[in-house]
């Protein structure tokens, strides 16, 4: 499991990244795969995210189990 410090990181750079895709949505001069770049960024980011949070909810209902 990553630490809790990597954890926060990826979670900041993350919706950092999902933000600033969201914002390219907006910009319509910008061309369609720079866009397309950056959001495939975001899922990337957030998949990572998704990852550890699981990783984080198997330890907690494991002790749960355990009490």
């Amino acid at each position: 499991m990553a630490n809790q410090y990597g954890t926060k990181v990826w979670a900041k750079w993350a919706s950092n990244s999902l933000g600033f895709a969201l914002t390219l949505l907006e910009k319509p001069n910008l061309p369609w795969d720079e866009r397309l770049s950056h959001s495939e960024a975001a899922i990337k980011s957030l998949n990572i995210v998704k990852a550890e949070l699981e990783e984080v909810n198997n330890v907690i209902h494991h002790k749960t189990k355990a009490q």
